[in-house]
């Protein structure tokens, strides 16, 4: 989408992906002087689930680096919350004796699902999106004024689709 949407531009990517990590390591700061976030866990993975989830439905419907660099920052921010109230709630729930089947069970069912989501995505976004929403594609009634029509809006079809759910 990045890519599509700035004429291959790998200083924008890059950017973003930057923003990014930068938004991750300053997360876990702001965590680590806060002493390792909210006492009741299951409002710091919901704050964090909620705080990127909105910020990548701001990221996916952006059409310009100047929305998409603060998006993944300000996303990449909520991670470390969100990922440090998740293990503090597994390792509370879960006997020591036990904790290392059910992380390993959760890091590979997350794994494969990300697999799956990435090789589905791909196939969606350049086999249907892309060509639905360049003109006179199916979906541009739906989509076009929010996402627009040119090269990259099936990309950014994708990116919303998959955030909104």
């Amino acid at each position: 989408m990045i890519l599509a949407r700035t004429d291959g531009s790998a200083q924008v990517l890059a950017g973003t992906a930057s923003a990014a990590g930068i938004g991750g390591v300053t997360g876990a700061i702001v965590l680590s002087f806060w002493g390792g976030g909210p006492n009741r866990r299951v409002t710091g993975m919901l704050a964090g689930f909620i705080g990127a989830g909105l910020c990548k439905t701001v990221f996916g419907l952006g059409r310009v680096p100047q929305i998409w660099i603060p998006a993944q920052f300000c996303s990449s921010l909520n991670f470390p919350l969100l990922g440090s109230s998740e293990n503090a709630l597994w390792m509370t729930q879960i006997t020591p004796e036990k904790q290392g089947r059910v992380f390993a069970a959760n890091a590979l069912v997350l794994q494969g699902v990300s697999a799956i989501a990435a090789l589905i995505a791909g196939s969606l976004a350049d086999q249907l999106l892309e060509p639905a929403m360049i003109s006179p594609g199916p979906w541009i009634k739906l989509f076009g004024e929010i996402l627009g029509t040119e090269p990259g809006a099936g990309w950014q079809c994708c990116t919303v689709l998959v955030l909104w759910p």
